[in-house]
């Protein structure tokens, strides 16, 4: 067997003398297109490389094929899809409200405009009123200060006609309550105790405002005087629980202990007294003529 040594029968070209041209890398063949040898890429080549499908027909995939390159597309991120719409704000929902507004305002007018006239003449009624008041207020307190000065001039006939006049004229104000204890001292003074009940009664008792207290009291007063025990004992009692000083609380414990006196009732006008002392400190000097009155009425024993 002649031929180059080292090459066995296999190796023979077709003519017996030469390499075979199927042999890669051997022969006038191994500088042959590398798009049409495939490389060696390693023991496990990558999926997303393109040259392993670079043979002549592998980019035209039937329509029920896999793209093989669809897992390296699968890897790409995706792309950002660009800022997003802008949100409503407040301001856009306000300008909203008030274009509803205007559209309602242009479809519903006649109503529109009733509203905005009740609405003034809501407000220029109430600016009226509160001036108005405010001016009675000052023409009351120059009346009642001329009736006060004329009744301390002794025009006691005048000072009463005036008096019932301005009750009646300004009986809304609190002003009224003031000629009215102003009024039932001139009755009292003019020994007329029932006129004066009958005109504190409209008020009294009550005590709601410090005028008022003080009607009450006069009441009680009034009461006592015109000889109406049961009347003045029931306005004092309600005094010696909720007249809001201690002196008015004493003063009216001794106007019941005097009332309760005279109805014979010893032991409640004792009660009477012994209230009006727990009114007093101890080192009040008025406490010296209740505790006589108190000892005088228990027969000389001690106040407990």
């Amino acid at each position: 067997m002649t031929g180059t040594p080292g090459m066995t029968e296999g190796s023979r070209g077709p003519d017996g003398t030469g390499a075979r041209d199927d042999v890669p890398g051997k022969g006038k063949d191994s500088t042959a297109d590398p798009l049409t040898a495939p490389k060696r890429l390693g023991r496990f080549p990558s999926l997303c490389n393109p040259l392993r499908f670079a043979a002549a027909g592998d980019f035209r995939l039937a329509s029920n094929e896999q793209n093989p390159l669809e897992p390296c597309m699968a890897k790409r991120r995706p792309t950002s899809e660009g800022p997003s719409s802008p949100q409503g704000t407040a301001d856009d929902a306000f300008t909203a409200r008030i274009l509803e507004f205007i559209a309602w305002s242009r479809q519903n007018t006649q109503a529109l405009i009733g509203i905005v006239l009740v609405l003034v003449v809501a407000v220029v009624g109430g600016i009226y009123y509160l001036n108005q008041r405010s001016t009675v207020q000052v023409e009351a307190t120059l009346e009642l200060e001329r009736i006060q000065t004329a009744a301390m001039l002794g025009e006691s006939e005048a000072t009463i006609a005036d008096l019932r006049e301005f009750i009646t004229r300004y009986r809304r104000t609190p002003l009224a309550i003031e000629a009215r204890l102003v009024l039932a001292e001139v009755y009292l003074d003019e020994e007329r105790p029932a006129d004066a009940v009958e005109v504190l009664s409209e008020v009294a008792p009550s005590f709601r405002d410090p005028l008022r207290l003080q009607a009450t009291i006069l009441l009680a007063a009034a009461h006592e005087t015109a000889e109406d025990w049961a009347g003045a004992a029931e306005v004092y009692r309600e005094l010696t629980r909720r007249a809001e000083f201690s002196f008015q609380r004493r003063q009216a414990a001794e106007g019941l202990a005097r009332v309760l006196l005279v109805e014979s009732d010893t032991a409640g006008a004792i009660d009477a007294y012994r209230s009006a002392l727990e009114e007093l400190d101890e080192d009040s000097p008025e406490r010296g003529v209740l505790e006589m009155r108190l000892s005088e009425l228990t027969g000389g024993e001690p106040h407990r």
